[in-house]
């Protein structure tokens, strides 16, 4: 049986998870949407629609890149009052068991998105919107 003193397991700082995305990658340019990209096109009438503020980039599943798969995912999403997401529905293309994990880690993406919410009447409304995400081994 191993032992592990309670003091080696709180010498990892707290801060130390927010350094990483979902996907368990340092957070960088390469793998963050810039601010302010168009990510929720109304379509309802509002005054201010949604700004993307922060969020990743899928992650390529790995077993998929092995295989050489290709294919999309189409997520429909809810930008809420705060701000956050939460995911409505999954669409994906490709072979039957590449299909499971590019849905499953755009679904991962967008939930961890942050937007400044849409407003209507001067106060914050949630919309629902759709983004496609091509997922293809580049060579």
């Amino acid at each position: 049986m191993l032992l592990v003193p309670i003091g080696v397991l709180l010498a990892f700082p707290a801060a130390a998870a927010s350094e990483y995305d979902v996907f368990g990658r340092p957070f960088n340019e390469d793998n963050m949407i810039p601010a302010g990209t168009q990510l929720c096109k109304p379509t309802e009438q509002v005054e201010t629609a949604a700004v993307f503020v922060k969020g990743v980039k899928p992650l390529y599943p790995l077993g998929n890149l092995l295989d050489s798969k290709n294919g999309s995912a189409t997520i429909r999403f809810r930008v809420n009052e705060d701000g956050s997401t939460t995911v409505i529905a999954s669409e994906t293309s490709g072979s039957s068991t590449a299909r499971k994990w590019f849905g499953n880690h755009a679904v991962m993406a967008v939930g961890s998105w942050l937007f400044q919410p849409a407003q209507r009447a001067g106060a914050p409304v949630a919309l629902e919107c759709e983004v496609t995400f091509n997922f293809a081994i580049q060579r």
